[in-house]
């Protein structure tokens, strides 16, 4: 659905650099009137449509960049996706040998509250925890269930009625700079960042050539078949007085349109800070466990 709004933009440049068709009016003679017509061909897309051209590239451009930004998206999601699959599946089998050593606590307790050595109290809780890791069990298989369908989607691979086996273990990121140098890279290298910049170049444009077309001119053929020498032409041009219409509509809407792509921009910059600043934190808090974890071991 993405890559369609690239032809789309295409298409937009493809209109931009069509001229506009000449018209003609033709004034039939019927009764005393002669026969008149007038070719009139609009003027100012000669020296508008280089800028409509632009601003339509411009447009696609940043189309593009955010057909990029989708497919990195994309690729993020794919690999979170799996990575929570791995991770179900790895609580999974630790609360199936959590339910096994519960399981066997209770028979424990049961032998023992028949000994007489322990109470009913007791042995009811054993029972109870026994109970509860089953339960757990039950709710974990779901978890790996959703993230596996959630895979499955993310990989395109929804549609198929077979299951579809994930075996690969996921690559540990080699990420050990610092969060200062990430948010340098990231600025430079974001496709989201860069379809913002455009838009702000091409709202500034746009602003430009609403104020352009206030004025319109076309230059006219006028022509009469009865005059004094017969078939009579003479050229002329045909210009709006811009007294009421000033494109007042169009200059507001791109002034507002300047004002939403610098505020995007900022919004999409102050986006990307937060995304490398948390993922820096995230991977640095799960080395610091990971790490412990090691150690205790």
């Amino acid at each position: 659905e993405a890559r369609t709004k690239l032809g789309v933009s295409r298409a937009d440049v493809l209109q931009a650099g069509l001229l506009a068709n000449p018209t003609l009016s033709v004034l039939f003679p019927l009764g005393p009137k002669q026969l008149e017509y007038t070719l009139a061909l609009p003027l100012e897309a000669v020296w508008l449509r280089p800028r409509r051209v632009a601003l339509a590239e411009l447009e696609e451009q940043r189309v593009a960049e955010s057909l990029v930004q989708n497919g990195l998206d994309l690729i993020r999601d794919v690999k979170h996706a799996y990575s929570d699959l791995v991770l179900a599946n790895d609580r999974l089998r630790l609360a199936r040998d959590a339910a096994q050593l519960q399981s066997r606590i209770a028979e424990l307790a049961e032998a023992r509250l028949k000994a007489g050595d322990i109470s009913e109290l007791e042995t009811a809780t054993a029972r109870i925890d026994a109970a509860r890791a089953r339960e757990e069990i039950r709710r974990l298989a779901t978890d790996v269930t959703v993230a596996r369908e959630r895979l499955r989607t993310l990989a395109g691979l929804g549609f198929l009625d077979r299951p579809c086996d994930f075996s690969d273990t996921p690559a540990s990121p080699d990420t050990h700079r610092e969060v200062g140098e990430l948010l340098k890279q990231a600025r430079a290298a974001r496709p989201d960042l860069r379809a913002a910049e455009l838009g702000l170049e091409a709202a500034g444009k746009r602003a430009g050539l609403a104020k352009a077309e206030i004025f319109t001119l076309s230059a006219v053929l006028d022509a009469n078949a009865k005059g004094r020498e017969g078939h009579e032409l003479g050229p002329g041009v045909q210009l709006p007085i811009p007294v009421f219409n000033r494109n007042q509509a169009g200059r507001a809407r791109a002034q507002a349109e300047i004002e939403r792509a610098a505020w995007n921009y900022v919004a999409v910059k102050e986006r990307i800070d937060l995304e490398v600043s948390e993922a820096h934190t995230r991977l640095r808090q799960a080395r610091e466990a990971l790490a412990a974890w090691r150690r205790e071991i």
